[in-house]
């Protein structure tokens, strides 16, 4: 069996062979030989020989580990001839495509996982503004984190979110009511309508367009010429 490079960034060989056969031991490869007596024997396992003669070792360990972290039932394409194996074998993008390729394209392609730290420009970089988000997914929070927004203390269910935006809408709502001010104007001022309820909603809506028509003073235009001798038969 290999062992693990004596140049290894653990220290010794000797700290490194014993990391090594305590991780092939965790993973079952080696187990203690109870035919023995005295001494720390070990033997392989069928597990172990598997992957000791088989000509790339280093492929048929990553295989081995593949496998062993799945611990759901393939969907049926991943199950087809070659799929199945190529996805086991730890090449996932070429076993997807291989699955999917008699499908029509995708609209979007959501992707989950791992990567290293992007220095990406924040949101107040960005826009000038300080924002806040109030959710509970992990996933969520750290995506605001990653845009440089503040992330709320995490809430308990819809009504602890509600609850935190009351408590903090106050601390982020300045540069919106200093941008509603700014913008606002006589002949084109800013409505503020509640939604709560949509015939409420509606009510508002309708009052303020008839207000701003009504407020044009509008008339039908005078005629040019005298129309009262035509007729019209």
């Amino acid at each position: 069996m290999p062992c693990i490079d004596s140049t290894s960034r653990c220290g010794s060989p000797r700290r490194s062979c014993g990391q090594a056969w305590s991780w092939l031991e965790r993973q079952g490869y080696v187990v203690v030989d109870h035919g023995q007596r005295g001494g720390n024997w070990k033997v392989i396992t069928p597990a172990g020989w598997e992957i000791a003669r088989a000509p790339d070792v280093a492929a048929t360990l990553h295989r081995v580990q593949a496998a062993a972290q799945l611990g759901i039932e393939l969907h049926p394409r991943l199950q087809a001839a070659g799929v199945d194996t190529t996805f086991r074998a730890g090449d996932t993008d070429s076993a997807i495509r291989d699955a999917l390729a008699d499908q029509d394209g995708a609209d979007a392609l959501l992707l989950r996982g791992f990567d290293t730290h992007h220095d990406l420009p924040s949101f107040a970089d960005r826009y000038r503004l300080r924002a806040a988000t109030v959710a509970i997914y992990p996933m969520y929070r750290g995506v605001a984190k990653l845009c440089g927004m503040d992330t709320l203390p995490k809430p308990s269910g819809l009504d602890g979110q509600v609850e935190s935006l009351r408590e903090h809408w106050d601390d982020y709502q300045a540069a919106y009511e200093e941008a509603i001010r700014r913008t606002a104007t006589p002949d084109t001022p800013w409505i503020v309508v509640p939604a709560d309820k949509k015939w409420h909603r509606d009510l508002v809506i309708c009052r303020a367009l008839v207000d701003a028509l009504e407020g044009l003073d509008l008339r039908y235009p005078e005629p040019e010429e005298d129309l009262s001798g035509i007729v019209v038969e």
